[in-house]
């Protein structure tokens, strides 16, 4: 159910005692506030792991398709398919599992292909006389 700060929230405990909070935001301000000071981001999305980056903490994505995983590659996302989490681990498994998963991102060449990919906007935009956004301008010259 959603509440008044913009987002629903349930707490699910599992069978060997794990406590998980799942959140769903209404809009981006609260979904980016609420993760602001978190560990980390865990979850098959990658406008959820793009949304954890943007306030500097780490996002692994979990691959449920080959499109998710070709679009975690593409943007130089840390990510697993989600044959290698299984239900099966034990906690401490899916921990170890987990660090070696967030050990994938490189943080530059995740800023450098955002870097190009704004470049080649700005370059299509500005080709049909059209002027991208300041903020497009601003990420493809850094």
């Amino acid at each position: 159910m959603q509440d008044q700060r913009g987002h629903s929230c349930s707490d699910i405990t599992l069978s060997d005692g794990f406590n998980i909070k799942s959140m769903s935001f209404y809009d981006i301000s609260t979904w980016r506030e609420s993760i602001r000071g978190l560990d980390f981001v865990l979850g098959p999305r990658v406008h959820g792991s793009m949304i954890a980056l943007s306030v500097e903490v780490l996002a692994i994505t979990i691959a449920i398709d080959m499109r998710i995983q070709e679009m975690c590659e593409f943007m130089r996302l840390a990510s697993s398919g989600i044959d290698k989490i299984s239900g099966d681990m034990e906690p401490e498994e899916v921990r170890t599992k987990l660090i070696e998963i967030s050990r994938t991102l490189d943080g530059n060449a995740f800023d450098q292909r955002r870097r190009d990919l704004a470049r080649n906007y700005s370059t299509i935009f500005h080709q049909y006389g059209i002027e991208p956004h300041p903020m497009l301008n601003d990420l493809s010259d850094d």
